[in-house]
Parts: C-alpha cells; structure tokens; sequence
C-alpha cells in the first residue's frame, strides 16, 4: 500500500501524526530528514509532531544513523514498551492478547464460552484485568483496548447491534468495558479488525 502524503493545515494534524507513526512502524529506525522527505511535510511540522510523540512515548530516538556527508541524523523509533489489548471471540471462546504497536503478540489467553451458561462483559473484564497485569510485568504501559466483537456492532457507540451466539441485543460492550479502565476502547466488526 502506497503511503499518503502529508498535509500541513491546522486541521489535519491528527492525520499527519498518524502518518508519521505509521511511516515509523513500518520503515523505522528513520531519521527527521527521512520522515520529512517521504511525507512531504516541513521539517518544521515534522519536528513538531515528532517532539510530541517522544513526550508521549510512543516514539524513541535510538542513536545516530549513518551520514550522508553533514551531520550524523538521529534515528527513531517505535517504543518497545508500549502495549495493546486486543480480544476477540474464535467459534465457541474468547481470546485476549497483549501486543506490541507493531503487533507482535506477546502473551495471549483463550476460555472457552458454554452456550448454556453464556457469556457477559464481566468475563472479558477479568481477561482484559489480566493481560493488563502482565504489561506492568514486562515494564510496559498499555495505551488502548480493542475488541474485534461478533455479530452487527455500531462501530460509533461501541455497541452490539446483534450478536446471536451471545444473544446480545442492542448491547453496550464498550461502555460496559469503559466502566472499568481508563483506556481508548475500540469496538468493531471480527472482520473490520482483522483487515485492519
């Protein structure tokens, strides 16, 4: 997939961080220069918004790159301490795993889920406590939730339109999961999450 450039207008910064995190994730370590030239973006606009991510920790700068005859450029880096939830439900369980930004998945558990006896948001709650125990052992810091869920989910309110093999009608996953961790949380679609 061809990278997008990026835009310098006010209204396009969120876009423009997410350029630059993705460029990092996929072609890092890179240096300042490198980034610029690729997004097209001012090195002044680069400098900006690289300087809030490393104060944000989701960028590290990990030394010097080699020089093409000025100075030696310092190269970035995607933070290897932070982490993501992620769960989804496989047939007749459900699964949670703890991953790296790039998606590298570092620890991972599976239950399986008993039709007769159902499933509720409090099981995933105490999966998602766990894998969140396991980040802090690592040293790492856990930035967002995210839960491919089944059946028809309202991408916008983070709920269960239907899911039939829960017998979840119009269900609030994310506020109920919300209520519990002061996290991003995204809810969406098993296969929306797995083309992601």
């Amino acid at each position: 997939m061809p990278l997008k450039h990026g835009r310098n207008s006010a209204s396009t910064k969120e876009h423009n961080r997410a350029l630059v995190l993705e460029l990092a994730l996929r072609e890092g370590p890179i240096s300042r220069s490198a980034i610029a030239r690729r997004t097209k973006l001012t090195k002044a606009t680069i400098t900006t918004i690289v300087g809030d991510m490393l104060r944000r920790g989701l960028l590290r700068e990990i030394g010097a790159g080699e020089s093409l005859g000025g100075r030696r450029p310092v190269l970035l880096d995607v933070s290897d301490t932070l982490r993501i939830v992620a769960a989804d439900f496989p047939d007749d369980a459900i699964r949670v795993g703890l991953t790296n930004l790039r998606g590298e998945l570092l620890a991972s558990s599976t239950r399986a889920i008993s039709r007769s006896e159902g499933f509720s948001a409090g099981d995933l709650v105490t999966m998602i406590r766990a894998m969140l125990g396991r980040a802090r052992e690592d040293c790492g810091t856990a930035v967002a939730i995210g839960i491919a869920a089944p059946g028809l989910v309202d991408y916008a309110r983070g709920s269960i339109i239907r899911a039939v093999q829960f017998g979840w009608e119009n269900f609030p996953l994310r506020e109920q999961i919300a209520a519990h961790f002061d996290l991003p949380i995204i809810v969406d679609r098993e296969l929306s999450m797995a083309l992601l």
